[in-house]
């Protein structure tokens, strides 16, 4: 096995990866004791699940890339699991998937008590103010999340206004991203009040 691989792109699903290739990748993931960033754009959802069991269990990956593989509540919730208990992964981007509110506040959950998460990517999902409310909580409380990005996902004055009284208790977090949003001049006026002090 390999010594030095550090850093595994397999996105888009050009490769065609099916079951048997899916497999045989989750395992690598699962015992190498080198790779510390998986990127995997456009990976189908139960492969994205399979991997997301693998990450649990490694203990050298920091970096993990989901972007665009349809991900749902149920795998975003599988994968809360996994950065929970995670004892490497210190980077997740889960930005243009299918999570809602359900999937947002498992990730969030799992942030809260995290001893190591420091990004989080959640750019151009459904979480809407729900969802935002549960991450402003995990923001609230996190001690190691530093840049959160909840760009493009719905989210309200009702959610801006709770992001931004977490914003103003954090004493973590440094770049939030909530552009494409919703957040009215209520939104922006929590924002500025919380920017303020």
């Amino acid at each position: 096995h390999s010594t030095s691989l550090h850093t595994l792109n397999l996105s888009d699903n050009v490769n065609q990866i099916g079951p048997k290739g899916a497999v045989a990748l989750v395992k690598a993931v699962r015992h190498s004791t080198t790779l510390q960033s998986l990127r995997l754009w456009s990976m189908e959802p139960m492969s994205s699940f399979d991997f997301v069991m693998a990450v649990r269990h490694s203990g050298s990956l920091q970096t993990l890339d989901f972007e665009n593989s349809r991900i749902g509540d149920t795998e975003a919730a599988a994968l809360a699991e996994a950065v929970r208990h995670s004892t490497s992964l210190h980077t997740v981007n889960l930005s243009y998937n299918n999570i809602g509110p359900a999937g947002a506040a498992a990730v969030a959950e799992a942030v809260r008590h995290s001893t190591n998460l420091h990004s989080l990517g959640l750019g151009d999902n459904q979480i809407g103010d729900t969802g935002a409310a549960a991450m402003a909580e995990a923001v609230r409380h996190s001690t190691t999340l530093h840049t959160l990005n909840l760009t493009e996902n719905q989210i309200g004055p009702t959610g801006a206004a709770a992001l931004a009284e977490a914003v103003r208790h954090s004493t973590s977090l440094h770049t939030l991203h909530l552009s494409h949003n919703r957040i009215g001049d209520k939104g922006a006026a929590a924002v500025a009040e919380a920017v303020r002090y």
